[in-house]
């Protein structure tokens, strides 16, 4: 049973060189905020495109990690470089769920107004720099996260309350 979980492994891997990864796109636009679009090229294996939402437009690059079939996982390094920020994290998919880790976001709040509307409303501005080294989200049952990160928050303002600089902040 073991040889055959390993040859299914090995044909999806296989197909994953060489599937386009455009083929992709309308699963993937169905999860962006409405008004968003998605354009993708490259095939699942490695790829590049990018998720415009809100004004902002976010380049992604993919490379599949072929290492990871040694733990029975479908595994993406995932690199967006939105302007003025930089964002990266692994995605696992395996018999358990699907796993985060490494989660990196380097950049400008308002880069984030797309994915989190309330920081648009508010008019949160500034920079944030969120480090995850080795933290791992699971959607195993029930969700799990372990690890630990940082999150640094600077030159924060909130246009809500008339752009009053709310500082420098770390956790």
């Amino acid at each position: 049973m073991k040889g055959l979980a390993w040859a299914g492994l090995g044909v999806v891997a296989g197909a994953a060189c060489f599937w386009p990864a455009a083929t992709l796109e309308t699963a993937v636009q169905q999860r962006l905020p409405v008004g968003s679009t998605v354009v993708l090229s490259g095939s699942v294996w490695k790829g590049a495109g990018h998720i415009q939402s809100s004004g902002v437009t976010w380049p992604i690059d993919w490379q599949f990690m072929p290492s990871r079939l040694l733990a029975a996982q479908l595994a993406w390094q995932l690199d967006a470089r939105p302007a003025g920020a930089v964002a990266t994290l692994q995605v696992a998919v395996g018999s358990s769920g699907a796993t985060l880790r490494t989660p990196v976001f380097d950049g400008e709040i308002r880069t984030l107004h797309p994915w989190f509307p309330a920081l648009r409303l508010l008019g949160v501005q500034g920079r944030a720099r969120l480090d995850t080294s080795n933290f791992e989200l699971s959607s195993a049952t029930p969700w799990h996260a372990e690890g630990e990160g940082r999150l640094a928050l600077s030159e924060l303002s909130l246009a809500a309350i008339g752009g009053s600089g709310l500082g420098n902040h770390e956790f």
